[in-house]
């Protein structure tokens, strides 16, 4: 997950060159993983892939970025959620739909968001990503759902998020 996080966090920093070593590392602890569990082999497989996309994203290879992406949602899409785990670190399809959100490609974003809230229901920045792919194609009964959803999620927390700021204040106008 370090290699992960770290690989992620290069990648949106600008240093996309920097994300490299951890990639490597990422690809070679799947294939020694794999040989004891395939499971695990095949999500940290998903990270690799994930990251490795992000760092095409962050050189401007929209299309290696995108096709990676995608590579990465498939293959998480074929697998179960470990019932040790609370989850995916990042579900490589709220990562894909974030991508897709930069692009503008609002529709894709919105399904992407949607495929993780499948496998992970209330999941924060899938909801708010939905909510706001939704409201950028103006279907505005969506957005207003994820919203709503969010909303009830956080009501308790008095979160002082700036995108939760934003999501009280786009409610008060839906």
């Amino acid at each position: 997950n370090t290699h992960y996080a770290r690989a992620l966090a290069f990648s949106n920093l600008g240093r996309p060159d920097e994300a490299t070593a951890d990639i490597q590392t990422l690809h070679d602890l799947s294939i020694s993983i794999s040989k004891n569990s395939a499971y695990w082999g095949t999500q940290v497989r998903i990270q690799e892939l994930s990251a490795t996309a992000w760092q095409h994203h962050a050189k401007g290879d929209m299309e290696n970025a995108m096709a990676t992406m995608k590579q990465a949602v498939d293959l998480e899409l074929t697998t179960d959620k470990s019932g040790v785990t609370p989850g995916e670190v990042l579900p490589a399809a709220e990562l894909y739909g974030d991508m897709l959100s930069q692009a503008s490609l609002y529709n894709e974003a919105l399904i992407a968001y949607e495929i993780t809230l499948t496998r992970a229901p209330g999941r924060y920045n899938s909801l708010y990503g939905a909510g706001k792919a939704a409201l950028a194609i103006d279907d505005k009964v969506t957005a207003k759902k994820y919203f709503d959803m969010l909303n009830s999620n956080t009501i308790e927390t008095n979160s002082s998020r700036a995108s939760m700021n934003e999501v009280r204040e786009i409610l008060k106008t839906l």
